[in-house]
């Protein structure tokens, strides 16, 4: 998805949720194709590390901007 952003700061967002060692990080899943940034319609998930699994609590849309 990195490749997909316009801007090294949201890239260096995007990258640093991915490979976070936290429990419970919301990640950027599905973004606008049209503009290729988070200030477009952006979908999250909050991503929980169970054991094995991984689990996606919630999806949503992120309207913090």
């Amino acid at each position: 998805m990195t490749e997909w952003l316009n801007t090294d700061e949201e890239k260096s967002v995007a990258r640093t949720r991915y490979l976070s060692s936290r429990n419970g990080e919301i990640l950027p899943i599905l973004m606008c194709p049209d503009d290729c940034d988070f200030y477009c319609t952006l979908l999250v998930a909050e991503v929980v590390t169970e054991g094995e699994e991984i689990v996606w609590k919630r999806i949503g849309q992120d309207k913090s901007m």
